[in-house]
């Protein structure tokens, strides 16, 4: 008897541990992580790395390098996807991982030309350096197999190309930017040195006013100060540097760290921060910039405002938030708001570096589960549009009036130009 009663218990204990075997081994079969290493050979990995991020599919799940080049992209499903290195000075050639339902990783390489053909890589991925891009370098040579082999960069790319005659502005400054190098003297010889290319330019301002105001909305390349960046330009209304984009119930999580907000995160065509650290080069340049703000409700209704002129200060004061005069037909949350929460002159706050006015961590409190993201917080919120969950201006986007998007820009202000030492001149009595 007592041996049909162990026996009894050693099958329902088997039968119990098989059951929480395949179930643990069910939750893990569900979601996966791509591993790898991305190496620039003569170059120090944390000159580059913290510049780049890695892609799968496009925007379809988003990994950053860490100081070593080394990566990991959680929570990805089975399937076969397309590992991309973004950088604004590298190329890295894709390698696709194929990720079946038990967890088996096998990568392989990218081919466009002859999809059938299989190489098989080593695993974790080798990310290889295929040279700069060819527009921040000096070639001599330039080819359109330099983008059609890698379709994120030809697509970030044309719409800079369009052939269109009705925008011709931007069409020729393409023309000299890839120009090879004329034909120097009567002898056929050729000069060795290329000609130098035309400088880029600081904000999508720029570019806006070089293609006469065609431009077209879309990803571009800039360069606010030492090093170029690429940022979404909302050309069609009128040049801005977006600095920021949020969609209500975003796939892009903003309860980011202190690196990751200095350094931006997110997709540049969808939901994403440009990074405090470029907001504050374009900001303190040698002219003033004026701060854009959009708001789009769940009826479809805009509301806009203006700061003029905004500043964001460098990160030894924190990226602390400077505004000026403000007009729109959004309220003003940042400057002025009836329950007293100021957000001009903030620094600014993320889950890891509390830098705002109350006794908790503004950044870290949650509503319904979701935390609020990193802001310029005071003791907390008349604003904040980084709370993924709750896009928050005042009276115009709250739990009660939801708003469904949301965007933050930049432009050179309307009201200040550049000082040069002729415009200081004495006048004489």
């Amino acid at each position: 008897m007592h041996f049909i009663s162990r026996l009894g218990l050693l099958w329902t204990v088997m039968f119990f541990g098989l059951c929480t075997r395949f179930n643990v081994i069910a939750e893990i079969g569900e979601k996966f992580r791509i591993e790898g290493r991305a190496l620039v050979y003569g170059v120090r990995t944390e000159e580059w790395t913290p510049f780049a991020h890695v892609l799968l599919d496009g925007e379809e799940h988003v990994g950053f390098l860490r100081l070593d080049g080394s990566f990991t992209v959680n929570d990805v499903p089975s399937g076969s996807y397309v590992v991309h290195i973004v950088s604004p000075v590298y190329r890295f050639e894709p390698v696709r991982v194929d990720i079946t339902a038990t967890g088996k990783m096998r990568a392989r390489r990218v081919n466009y030309i002859k999809t059938s053909e299989v190489v098989q890589l080593p695993y974790p991925v080798q990310m290889r350096c295929t040279g700069q891009h060819s527009y921040f370098t000096k070639r001599d040579t330039w080819s359109w197999a330099d983008f059609f082999m890698n379709p994120m960069e030809m697509e970030q790319s044309m719409n800079m190309l369009n052939p269109s005659p009705e925008i011709p502005d931007v069409s020729e400054l393409m023309t000299k930017f890839f120009a090879p190098p004329k034909s120097q003297g009567k002898s056929g010889t050729q000069r060795g040195q290329r000609g130098s290319a035309p400088p880029l330019p600081r904000d999508c301002h720029e570019l806006w006013e070089s293609s006469g105001g065609q431009a077209r909305d879309g990803v571009y390349i800039i360069k606010p100060r030492d090093s170029p960046i690429v940022a979404f330009c909302a050309m069609q209304e009128g040049g801005w540097t977006v600095i920021q984009h949020i969609t209500v119930n975003s796939s892009v999580d903003f309860d980011r760290s202190w690196k990751e907000y200095k350094l931006g995160f997110g997709t540049l065509t969808g939901n994403h921060w440009l990074g405090n650290e470029y907001i504050h080069q374009l900001t303190s340049g040698p002219i003033r910039y004026k701060l854009g703000i959009k708001l789009v409700d769940k009826d479809g209704i805009t509301k806009t405002g203006e700061y003029d002129p905004v500043l964001v200060e460098g990160e030894d004061a924190q990226y602390r938030l400077r505004l000026g005069l403000y007009h729109g037909t959004a309220a003003d949350a940042l400057t002025l708001d009836p329950e007293n929460y100021l957000h001009d002159n903030q620094k600014f706050t993320t889950k890891d570096r509390d830098n705002d006015n109350y006794f908790q961590n503004c950044a870290k409190l949650e509503f319904q589960g979701v935390a609020g993201g990193g802001w310029w917080y005071d003791a907390c919120a008349g604003a904040n549009l980084n709370r993924r969950n709750v896009i928050y201006w005042q009276k115009d986007c709250n739990k009660e009036h939801l708003c469904k998007y949301a965007w933050m820009m930049v432009k050179p202000s309307d009201m200040v130009k550049i000082l040069r030492p002729s415009d200081c001149k004495r006048d004489e009595l």
